[in-house]
């Protein structure tokens, strides 16, 4: 990873929460700086299902091991969302069928192409936005409209390994043309 192409990760930006409040602050343990990483991880073997697991097996190509979406070439491959999105919206985790929920990362400033290196072997490449669905509306009335621009980013796996909570998370942006 090249010196200029490094990043920190995106700085929190001001968020608007369910009825136009402020998202919680992504607050650091201790710390002057807060330090982006993995809160929980969660896996979706089937339509309506999210489990909790100790960790994700990430597979370069093809996405998480035992997820439905896990199929090669396939843009979706993973979901990330901030945890405090979830927080700010009372919504536990799996509501919405991440798979990587984090801590200290803004997603919404990811852009495409950005790449996440998570832990001591995962990279993420953001392939785009996910936009909330009309399910969204089943976990509370108005849901998808309210989480439009707050639903998480998808990314494909470049290159696999294990996902556990407390994983640091860096951000290096692609490399100018």
């Amino acid at each position: 990873m090249s010196e200029r192409n490094q990043r920190t990760a995106p700085t929190p930006s001001p968020r608007r929460g369910p009825a136009g409040g402020s998202l919680p602050a992504q607050a650091g343990r201790g710390d002057a700086t807060p330090r982006p990483h993995v809160a929980w991880v969660r896996v979706s073997p089937a339509p309506g299902r999210s489990e909790a697991v100790a960790s994700l097996n990430a597979i370069e190509g093809l996405g998480i091991e035992g997820d439905r979406h896990a199929q090669p070439d396939k843009r979706n491959q993973v979901l990330l969302i901030a945890s405090e999105t979830l927080d700010g919206f009372g919504l536990r985790p799996g509501d919405v069928r991440e798979n990587i929920a984090t801590r200290d990362l803004d997603e919404m400033a990811l852009r495409e192409g950005d790449r996440l290196h998570i832990g001591p072997a995962v990279e993420l490449v953001v392939s785009h936005a996910c936009a909330p669905c009309h399910k969204m509306n089943a976990l509370q009335p108005g849901l998808q409209e309210r989480l439009r621009g707050h639903r998480g980013m998808l990314a494909i796996v470049a290159r696999g390994g294990v996902v556990t909570p407390g994983d640091p998370i860096s951000v290096e942006a692609p490399a100018a043309g």
